[in-house]
């Protein structure tokens, strides 16, 4: 049994990697988390949420996990990724008190926008995967078919590199990657919308077609 975490910021903070590969115990002060535990054929199986401490406002948090049908309370990680360098953040409440989402608008190459992480329920990790680019790159939503490939969707600005692929745009795309059970970047696309897109949603069938939506504007 497979179930993908996805953090779209980059994270240099030592403990809260460890944390997130499953080396050492949830940190002491953490964010708020919103989890949406999915399979292939129904949307949103069940929600938790972590509250918020006041050192959450120096934080980021967007986790995505998706899971097949009968993992009914498995270990969640919970990712933090400290501010680092250049960026600018915007923040709204999600709900009170004091629960907020924090979204980030990545500013460097220094961060890696898209860390991907596959686990089962007999090992703590089984693979790593990150996208990278120059500008503000985010992964949005993530769904695992019934042969544990993972699909994830987002956006991207100027390129993302993701293996050997490297999707490129004149402003802002939106993006589609599959990888295979083991972690291989299997194909990437890209919308090509001619000013902008974002795909906010990714879902799979039973026999391996995926569905992205999301918005564009200009022309496809």
């Amino acid at each position: 049994m497979q179930h993908v975490a996805m953090l779209s910021s980059g994270a240099f903070n030592r403990p809260l990697l460890d944390y997130f590969f499953g080396k050492t115990a949830q940190p002491s002060i953490c964010t708020i988390i919103q989890v949406c535990w999915q399979d292939a054929t129904s949307a949103c199986i069940s929600r938790e949420r972590l509250v918020a401490s006041p050192w959450s406002l120096a934080t980021y948090l967007h986790v995505l996990l998706a899971a097949r049908r009968g993992v009914a309370k498995a270990r969640l990680s919970v990712v933090l990724a400290t501010i680092y360098g250049l960026v600018h953040f915007i923040f709204r409440a999600m709900t009170t008190p004091f629960i907020l989402r924090l979204f980030l608008l990545l500013g460097g190459s220094l961060l890696s926008p898209l860390l991907l992480r596959a686990q089962t329920t007999s090992v703590p990790w089984t693979w790593v995967q990150r996208g990278q680019g120059p500008l503000g790159n985010e992964g949005r939503s993530v769904a695992v078919d019934a042969q544990g490939n993972a699909y994830v969707t987002g956006y991207f600005r100027q390129s993302l590199t993701v293996g050997a692929t490297t999707l490129r745009t004149d402003s802002l795309d939106a993006f589609l990657l599959k990888y295979s059970p083991q972690g291989q970047v299997l194909w990437a696309r890209q919308l090509g919308a001619s000013r902008q897109a974002v795909g906010f949603h990714v879902a799979v069938d039973a026999v391996g077609n995926s569905y992205v939506t999301g918005l564009f504007r200009g022309t496809l």
